[in-house]
């Protein structure tokens, strides 16, 4: 009952429109989107979204780096279960089923799924931290010179730190990491003084993690501040009338993207011919430099140019070679209708 204004809705704005074009298709229904493709289709890789890829080894993948720096505490916590789980009390083993059950099987059906996206995991990470805890509480509060522990985590934060280094080197800013190196120190001090000794072992891997985390949100910001297609060129138009933004051939995201910098309507054309008259009608047309030869020049005026990424998102060496370098940017001209806006 209390979903029936939603459905209602759903219905109004999409069912009794077949003809509407929602996602490049006509015919999609609203409350089968509601109620099945965007729960059970994500599953099956169902429905007007879909993923052509998908594989089984990807949220092994994330669970690498969102479980940091844990990852070893983990390996450690389920090989001693293993060993000692029929020597527990009945409520301990319940305890452990639950736990195990809550992660290991939704993370497997994630697994299995083909529409993949690396945050759908995150609900299940709770319970890896909950059973991760109770095992550093059964052995190392009784144990604070637990060698295990002293080692798998001394061994996350030495590649935690090497990986900082790497990338730093890789962007070739390396007075950058050295100011979060500093910091780094510093906060190692301090939690010297502050932490009680058989709890600095814990504190290392999170100071080392967050030092290779800061570097990297710092560069990637940095970068996409200087080379983010849509971030730039809504700054090329914000002394522009304000007008529709065409974006030809180009990433989706871009017109999403624009339209948020801008508050200005954005879409995307795939085909130079699909381009509306341009005479009479005030709009922008975001383009790259090798399709203007498919427009007709007396119809556009250049406002704008630069040589930006159309792609940001990728693994981290393509994100290193982006800060690093310009290899990725491509030649992208800002143009407006030339009869429409003198």
């Amino acid at each position: 009952m209390l979903s029936g204004p939603e459905l209602w809705a759903l219905y109004a704005q999409f069912d009794a429109q077949p003809d509407k074009l929602v996602l490049g298709r006509i015919g999609v229904s609203g409350i089968q989107f509601f109620l099945w493709d965007s729960q059970f289709g994500r599953f099956f890789n169902s429905g007007p979204i879909t993923n052509p890829g998908g594989t089984p080894y990807f949220f092994a993948g994330v669970f690498l780096w969102a479980f940091l720096p844990w990852v070893g505490v983990a390996v450690l916590a389920v090989v001693r279960e293993w060993r000692v789980f029929k020597t527990r009390a009945p409520a301990q083993r319940a305890t452990t089923v639950f736990l195990a059950g809550s992660f290991g099987v939704t993370f497997a059906l994630f697994s299995l799924s083909k529409f993949q996206l690396d945050y759908y995991t995150v609900i299940v990470y709770p319970f890896l931290a909950i059973f991760c805890a109770r095992d550093l509480a059964e052995r190392w509060l009784a144990n604070a010179t637990w060698p295990g522990l002293r080692a798998v985590q001394g061994g996350v934060s030495a590649l935690l730190l090497a990986l900082a280094g790497w990338c730093a080197w890789s962007v070739g800013w390396p007075l950058g990491l050295t100011a979060l190196a500093g910091v780094w120190l510093l906060a190692l001090l301090l939690a010297r003084r502050v932490a009680l000794p058989q709890r600095r072992v814990l504190v290392w891997p999170v100071l080392s993690v967050a030092l290779l985390y800061g570097f990297l949100t710092i560069t990637l910001t940095l970068t996409y501040l200087e080379k983010s297609l849509a971030y730039n060129a809504a700054l090329q138009l914000r002394d522009q009338p304000v007008a529709e933004v065409l974006v030809l051939a180009l990433d989706d995201t871009t017109a999403r993207e624009l339209a948020i910098y801008t508050g200005w309507p954005a879409r995307s054309v795939a085909r130079a011919q699909d381009l509306p008259d341009a005479n009479g009608r005030a709009c922008y047309l975001l383009v790259r430099a090798a399709q203007l030869p498919e427009l007709v020049p007396q119809h556009w005026q250049p406002v704008g140019q630069g040589y930006w990424v159309v792609h940001k998102t990728g693994t981290l060496p393509r994100l290193l070679q982006l800060a690093r370098d310009d290899s990725l940017l491509e030649d992208i001209r800002l143009l407006r209708c030339a009869g429409a806006m003198q």
